[in-house]
């Protein structure tokens, strides 16, 4: 049979029938059936009365709390805590159910469901509950933080602030109620472990007491202890001490105003007033020296070691500290002054060397030294006081009397300080006033440099010499009143004599002026021509200078044979003289007279002057023999070091030199005096050309004459000249020497640069050689100076000492490299036909520098003849081939006899070409 499905819960009444094949029928009885697939789901909740506190938030205080809720009547309800099932309740017929634990739970949270069963065995699970069960709280009594205690001791709850700082502690998050002086001030919830409280108002000086009250949410409550404190703000008791050692502060007060200590041998008791049971400190210069309480009177005493109260001024302090913290302080100033710490005397002037016994010759008498700031001096005198005075701030004092008459007795000075301090010195003091008798000078003389003095004086006194020049030189006047005495001679030769008696005083000075120094006379250099210091000058009218003058002169003559003159001194101080007039030729006897202010003289020695004003004109000429030309006279000569004369010479010279000029370049020679009188020969041969010569003369005088000039040819050699118009020599043609053309010159810059251009022959041919300049691009014949090419190249011989070499052309400047010590020159541009100059610069490794000239000609004509020749079948060697002969003879002098050159012809097609 089919299950039967039924729709709903509910009851059913089910009946079967059953139907055979036959179709007979039976019927069963009625069953009754309750259908029930499901139960109600469960509540679940703390019971009100079980839920102290708040009622939302299951913290209760109760530990046996009733379980309340609901379900299916009927319904078995398991509850479960903590998933452990702990009792079984039926389901009231109202559909409610409770449960009360038997035993107590435990502080703490618990989980809590139930499930509900129903007959039919249907169940439902009720959401969990979190019920916590919380039977206490706590709170921590109040104390004071550290920094609100702040008096004396950090725990005694005394304060000076009048809203001090407490600590709260108790159970987090709960509630706790504030009591100041048993009223309720303020609600706080505690949050932090290290939580404080403090007042919103300030409180007032006085006693309170606080106490905290906590509640938490399962309705615990909790009391702290109450803690009693004070406010005290106020320390306003006058602080004071009142005495210092039985002396009370007006007792120590010294004349200055000041309170002074003069005793320190003993502890010092200090006794005062201050506010009651305070603390009191003293301080003396910033160290704390000792502490003491005040009584309940306001009383206090402190004794203080001596070795606190050094000498000099001590700021003390005492300080007052009451128990809250409170301070009230007074300051005094106190000097320690036990005795005269510094007390010097001395007399101003004192003449004597003791210290102790004074002597003086002044109408006022002044003492002084050093001595206590602020202390006062007295000078005392047979026990009336004469004068006072007080120690300045600088520590010295100074006191004077002119009431101390002459004599020897004893005077007392005493010093007194501030603070009572006293201190007395005593002298003997002797005073005389009386001067000595002026010194007399019996006898002086000078001897060598020294001047010798005698006199008389007060005996046992000083005598003082004092010269011109500020030496001063004393002497003790021997018992009998004699002196005599040696010193230097000063400048001027004056002299101040004094005689100072043992006490100082002083006679009237007596005056000495004497003359020492004899007079010089010279000629001045500027008019001592010729040799200075032979006295023979060529000045007609010279000057003389007049030394070794005492600086006091005031009279200067000059004696000239026997005719006086007045000197002069100029603005340095130096006395000259010079005629006024011309003198004579001759010689002359000249002494000088110096006189100085006192009338004292002195004439010099006399010296001879030669005045010398006239020299001859010297004359030169070539010696006998040396004019050797066509013609004797004609001054020239084959000789390369020819002999000259020098004549008209006067026997007083002292330099006879001889100047000749050679190609713009000057030499200077000594000539040579023999037997048969002045003479000159070139040191070395000459070259051939032209020398001019002259004679320079000076005498002793320094008189000079220049001879007139002396043209002189030399020609030692014969040249063999070319046709110029072929450029070809014969030959046949045949010389003794041939000298190329001097086409070179050396410009010689100075004395610092390179060596000039010698005279002698065999150096000028090195130098050419050493220093030669060759035009490679020479037309084939003998004219080396002369290009075919428009841009010539030069060869230059570099010596070693060279390190640069540059050309100069055109207005450039080209520096060469140097190569196996040539150098190579082409010109950079193309030359037009004619004559042009070239300078060669050499420097060497010292930076002197040596420039040659060179001078070259262009010409590129007779090249293009040579090749307008070839064109018509001639060859330029058939032009050198051509017959030509020539001849020379010459004599043994060098002059030419005979020279003849064959004419040689060149063709000429038509007038536009050249021969």
């Amino acid at each position: 049979m089919a299950p039967i499905l039924l729709q709903d819960d509910g009851t059913f009444n089910i009946h079967f029938s059953i139907t055979d094949v036959a179709g007979n029928t039976e019927v069963s009885k009625d069953y009754s059936v309750d259908v029930d697939s499901s139960t109600d789901f469960p509540t679940l909740n703390l019971e009100d009365a079980s839920n102290s506190g708040s009622l939302d938030d299951l913290i209760t205080n109760h530990n046996k709390p009733v379980l309340v809720g609901t379900a299916e009547a009927g319904a078995t309800i398991h509850i479960y805590v903590d998933e452990k099932i702990v009792a079984n309740v039926l389901v009231l017929e109202d559909g409610t159910w409770s449960y009360q634990f038997d035993n107590a739970l435990k502080d703490g949270e618990y989980s809590i469901r139930v499930v509900a069963e129903d007959p039919a065995g249907n169940t439902a699970e009720s959401p969990r509950l979190l019920v916590t069960i919380d039977t206490s709280t706590f709170i921590d009594n109040p104390a004071m933080v550290a920094g609100s205690d702040n008096g004396i001791f950090s725990n005694d709850s005394i304060t000076s602030q009048t809203r001090p700082t407490f600590s709260i502690s108790g159970e987090m998050n709960q509630s706790v109620q504030i009591f100041i002086d048993g009223v309720l001030v303020d609600t706080i919830t505690v949050t932090d472990r290290n939580q404080v409280y403090r007042p919103e108002s300030p409180l007032g000086d006085g006693s309170h007491s606080i106490y905290y009250v906590i509640t938490d949410k399962a309705g615990n409550t909790a009391t702290s202890k109450t803690l009693n404190f004070t406010i005290d703000t106020f320390n306003t008791t006058p602080v004071a001490i009142d005495s210092i050692g039985g002396q009370t502060l007006a007792e120590m007060t010294g004349s200055d105003g000041k309170i002074y200590i003069t005793d320190t041998t003993r502890n010092l008791l200090f006794s005062g007033s201050a506010e009651p049971n305070s603390k009191i400190e003293i301080i003396i210069n910033g160290l704390n020296v000792g502490e003491v309480w005040v009584n309940d009177k306001g009383h206090w005493q402190m004794p203080v070691n001596p070795l606190y109260f050094t000498e000099g001024q001590l700021d003390i302090t005492v300080k007052s500290t009451d128990r809250a913290g409170n301070v009230n302080q007074e300051k005094y100033s106190i000097w320690v002054d036990t005795h005269i710490q510094v007390f010097t005397s001395e007399l101003d002037d004192n003449k004597s060397s003791s210290k102790t016994d004074w002597w003086s010759n002044s109408s006022t008498i002044t003492m002084r030294g050093m001595g206590e700031i602020g202390a006062t001096v007295s000078l005392i005198v047979a026990g009336v006081t004469l004068a006072t005075a007080v120690v300045a701030a600088n520590g010295q004092w100074e006191l004077s009397t002119d009431q101390l008459p002459e004599g020897k007795y004893d005077i007392t000075l005493s010093i007194e300080d501030n603070a009572g301090n006293r201190k007395e010195e005593v002298h003997e003091i002797f005073i005389d006033r009386t001067p000595p008798n002026a010194p007399v000078v019996t006898y002086s003389d000078i001897v060598n440099d020294l001047i010798i003095m005698q006199g008389t004086a007060e005996a046992k006194s000083q005598l003082i010499i004092t010269d011109s020049n500020g030496n001063t030189y004393t002497l003790t006047v021997p018992d009998n009143g004699k002196w005599s005495m040696a010193i230097p001679y000063p400048s001027e030769g004056k002299f101040t004599i004094t005689s100072v008696d043992a006490i100082g005083n002083r006679s009237d000075d007596v005056p000495l002026d004497i003359m020492k120094e004899v007079p010089v006379i010279s000629l001045s250099p500027d008019s001592d021509s010729g040799t200075v210091g032979d006295n023979i000058t060529r000045d007609k009218q010279p000057t003389f200078i007049i030394g070794n003058l005492e600086s006091d002169v005031v009279v200067v003559q000059v004696d000239i044979n026997g005719t006086v003159y007045n000197a002069e001194k100029n603005a340095d101080g130096v006395w000259f003289f010079t005629p006024g007039t011309p003198l004579a030729d001759g010689s002359y006897t000249i002494s000088v007279i110096a006189s100085d202010a006192a009338g004292n003289q002195k004439n010099s020695l006399p010296i001879t002057v030669t005045i010398d004003s006239t020299l001859t004109v010297p004359e030169i000429a070539l010696a006998a023999g040396e004019d050797n030309g066509a013609s004797d006279s004609d001054n020239v000569t084959n000789h390369t070091q020819p002999k000259f004369t020098l004549q008209h010479i006067d026997a007083d010279v002292t330099g006879v030199t001889v100047n000749v000029t050679h190609n713009g370049v000057t030499d200077i020679y000594q000539a040579t005096q023999g037997a048969d009188g002045w003479t000159f020969t070139p040191p070395a041969a000459w070259n051939d050309g032209t020398y001019t010569l002259s004679v320079t003369v000076v005498d002793r005088a320094g008189n000079s004459q220049q001879s007139a000039s002396l043209a002189v040819t030399v020609d030692s050699t014969v040249t063999v000249t070319a046709d110029s118009q072929h450029n070809d020599a014969s030959d046949d043609a045949t010389a003794t020497a041939v000298t190329p053309p001097e086409s070179e010159t050396v410009n010689a810059e100075s004395a610092t640069h390179l060596r000039t251009v010698p005279s002698v022959a065999e150096e000028s041919v090195v130098k050419e050689t050493a220093y030669s300049i060759t035009l490679l691009n020479a037309d084939s014949g003998d004219e080396i100076d002369r290009s075919i090419s428009q841009t010539p190249s030069f060869e230059i011989s570099v010596p070693e000492n060279i390190v640069n070499v540059s050309i100069m052309f055109e207005g450039e400047e080209f520096t060469l490299p140097i190569t196996n010590q040539k150098a190579i020159f082409e010109v950079p541009l193309s030359l037009e036909d004619g004559e042009y100059t070239m300078d060669v610069k050499f420097i060497d490794k010292d930076n002197d520098f040596l420039i040659k000239e060179k001078t070259f000609s262009v010409d590129h004509s007779s090249a293009d003849i040579v090749n307008a020749m070839n064109a018509r079948g001639k060859t330029e060697d058939d032009i050198n081939d051509s017959p030509s002969t020539s001849s020379v003879g010459h004599n043994n002098n060098g002059a030419i006899d005979v020279f003849a050159v064959n004419e040689v012809t060149l063709p000429v097609d038509n007038q536009e070409e050249h021969a």
